[in-house]
């Protein structure tokens, strides 16, 4: 081969490795899975939002196991590859210093029970960022 040729051919397999790397997905597939965990995790997150009419403190049996189901969602998460939109999202729903669940139930903790509107004006907003979640999943890929 010419010593001419030689640049050239670099650059061009330059341009193909970095064409196949824009060519692979930036976000990760679609999970059956995930999506029946968000539905089933909205339904207990808003059940356990209906208790903040009742004190904290007798809601904990309650409160603990869905936080912990919650915790364990994100666990699972954090082990699929390419999927930081999804945990970004889980992020801002479970932020304490934020105004959906994590906000939330850090209200619920410090005042002790909450009036029934706060409540169901919470419980859209909460119940919109499940759905959203919902709606990122079923965009990606389903192979």
């Amino acid at each position: 081969m010419k010593q001419k040729n030689k640049p050239s051919l670099i650059i061009f397999f330059c341009f193909l490795l970095c064409g196949c790397a824009l060519l692979t997905p930036t976000i990760s597939d679609f999970d059956q899975y995930t999506c029946m965990q968000v539905t089933s995790l909205k339904i207990d997150v808003l059940n356990v939002m209906d208790s903040a009419i009742n004190n904290y403190t007798s809601q904990t049996k309650l409160t603990s196991e869905v936080n912990l189901n919650l915790k364990k969602f994100y666990e699972y998460e954090k082990t699929r590859p390419k999927n930081t939109e999804t945990l970004n999202q889980l992020d801002i729903l479970m932020d304490t210093t934020a105004n959906l669940y994590g906000g939330f139930m850090l209200r619920w903790k410090k005042k002790g029970q909450l009036g029934l509107v706060f409540i169901k004006e919470q419980e859209k907003l909460v119940g919109a960022a499940f759905d959203e979640i919902v709606k990122l999943e079923r965009k990606k890929i389903k192979k």
